[in-house]
């Protein structure tokens, strides 16, 4: 067992009480009504990011870490994600720190924060497990308690690498800082194309590869202005091939709505493309 002299404990000591304080500046609590949870300043102009199931109804209570007290809207809420955005009136907030989780190695020191039962400002640590990066996800063996949920997932820096979401199987999982930060670049935006696909293994210049065979395009849909029709199978997009079932919904929720997405479509033994402008599903035409 490595041996510390007091100062290296002392220094250690002070630079987890920096990380925590850091932490804890950024970190809210969210009081929706029933319950309390967690939330993240994203931006120093009053906007504010936690779990789509702590923001219940339309409008919240704020209280940051100075105490102050604040009214906010819940502006917006990806279900699938599980992330909503409340907006307060305040300026100068002190925003935290994202880190690509892509840069994340199994095994790193991390940190919750958060407000588990009623302990306003509690911090767990662990080690991340693993990282998601077709999800977007990130798994750290940390304890997190109700209250946790929509808290900071941290490293060693401060620096946020998700938004904790649920525990499972004793595992705590956090939504990953890219899909976090894209929420907040466009809150009221979702993506989408309009299609139903399930996985195929089909040959690829002699190989086997993982195809995404499309059951089903919504009407008035981006896949069917673009006459992507059922029966077509998706093996990449943008030229890169598919590696995992989830490489097209995260290609297309790293999209910009308005933007053009090209599918590789394998027709036969040949493959095509197709170019499909991406649609935003809260403006997607409802069936009568």
């Amino acid at each position: 067992m490595l041996e510390r002299k007091p100062s290296d404990v002392t220094e250690l000591d002070s630079d987890l009480a920096d990380v925590a304080a850091r932490l804890r500046r950024s970190t809210v609590q969210v009081v929706p009504g029933n319950g309390r949870g967690s939330g993240l300043i994203a931006r120093a102009d009053g906007t504010i990011v936690t779990n789509a199931h702590v923001a219940h109804g339309k409008r919240a209570k704020v209280v940051f870490d100075d105490g102050r007290e604040l009214d906010g809207e819940v502006v917006a809420k990806a279900r699938e994600r599980d992330l909503a955005a409340i907006r307060v009136d305040a300026r100068d907030l002190p925003v935290a720190e994202f880190r690509d989780i892509r840069t994340l190695r199994t095994g790193e020191l991390v940190f919750a924060m958060g407000n588990p039962l009623d302990l306003v400002g509690a911090l767990t640590s662990g080690i991340i497990h693993s990282v998601d990066r077709s999800a977007r996800r990130v798994v750290a063996d940390l304890t997190l308690l109700p209250g946790n949920s929509g808290g900071p997932l941290a490293d060693a820096h401060g620096r946020v690498v998700g938004v904790n979401s649920m525990v499972v199987n004793g595992l705590a999982v956090a939504i990953g800082a890219s899909v976090v930060k894209r929420f907040i670049a466009s809150p009221s935006e979702r993506p989408y194309i309009g299609i139903i696909a399930q996985p195929v293994q089909v040959p690829v210049m002699g190989e086997r590869r993982l195809g995404l065979l499309i059951t089903d395009v919504a009407d008035r849909s981006p896949a069917d202005r673009a006459h992507l029709m059922p029966g077509r199978i998706v093996i990449g997009v943008g030229g890169t091939l598919l590696n995992s079932p989830d490489d097209l919904a995260v290609a297309v929720d790293d999209s910009d709505v308005g933007g053009s997405l090209r599918l590789d479509i394998l027709d036969g033994e040949r493959v095509g493309g197709i170019d499909i402008l991406v649609g935003d599903a809260s403006r997607a035409p409802r069936a009568a």
